[in-house]
């Protein structure tokens, strides 16, 4: 079946269409391309409306959306969900099976396995802050390091060379307890962004590290700001301890505790 767009005047098959409930015939009649053009010009000349939205859904469905990530990233991995798609795979050599589920070579046993989303995404991440950070210099460790269970990953000798800056963890042990963490948010801090000025309203909130120190994760030296003001406190960090340490010394914190 072909039907004719009402934009772009090109007729066009209904797989080219998104669905629409509203219609008789249950299909939109603009074909897939100007839908999304006609969207992209929408958010671009009303970005405030639609930020207010979107953070109002996700107030109203925040447990909803976050069970649907955590069941996503554990999934097996299909495709790289990454803009660098062709890169990824060449440098890593990840392969498609036939169940086109990825096949990764484990570091350690040497064995084809299926990685989940979670560990796809961590790969990345990790490959391509050591070319950021040029790390790759001076430690040989630079690649290829997806492992198929824990064990591997713990036996691997990559884990123990001379100079690899993954080897320490730059956070403490009790920042890893995630209901600890909740309670500071939600009950200390009152689910609120304690950024200097900040009205954002945000639920999206994250704890900031008061002097930068990751490994240091005192609570006196732990304040809750949303993401937004979490990049903003990269910049003039001086003006932002001050500030933050003498609002903790009001809420009953001391530096000599």
């Amino acid at each position: 079946m072909y039907r004719i767009c009402v934009s772009c005047g090109k007729e066009k098959s209904n797989d080219e269409f998104y669905s629409d409930a509203s219609r008789k015939d249950g299909i939109d009649v603009r074909c897939k391309e100007c839908a999304k053009y006609k969207s992209l010009i929408y958010r671009k000349n009303n970005s405030d409306k639609v930020v207010v939205i979107q953070k109002n859904y996700y107030r109203k469905n925040s447990d909803k959306l976050i069970m649907e990530k955590r069941k996503w990233r554990i999934k097996k991995a299909k495709f790289s969900s990454f803009k660098h798609y062709t890169e990824f795979y060449t440098i890593d050599k990840i392969q498609e099976g036939n169940n086109n589920e990825l096949l990764a070579l484990c570091k350690y046993c040497n064995i084809y396995f299926n990685p989940t989303n979670k560990q796809v995404q961590h790969r990345i991440g990790a490959f391509y802050n050591r070319i950021k950070d040029n790390i790759q210099e001076d430690w040989i460790g630079i690649k290829n390091d997806l492992y198929c269970s824990d064990k591997c990953k713990l036996e691997s000798p990559i884990r123990w060379v001379k100079n690899n800056p993954y080897l320490l963890d730059k956070y403490s042990k009790k920042w890893y307890n995630l209901e600890w963490k909740a309670n500071i948010r939600n009950n200390r801090d009152l689910k609120r962004c304690w950024y200097p000025n900040c009205l954002c309203d945000d639920i999206d909130l994250v704890l900031h590290h008061i002097d930068y120190n990751k490994r240091n994760c005192e609570e006196r030296n732990l304040i809750t700001i949303c993401r937004s003001a979490n990049v903003g406190a990269e910049k003039n960090k001086e003006v932002h301890i001050a500030y933050f340490e003498e609002l903790m010394k009001h809420r009953g914190y001391s530096n000599e505790e």
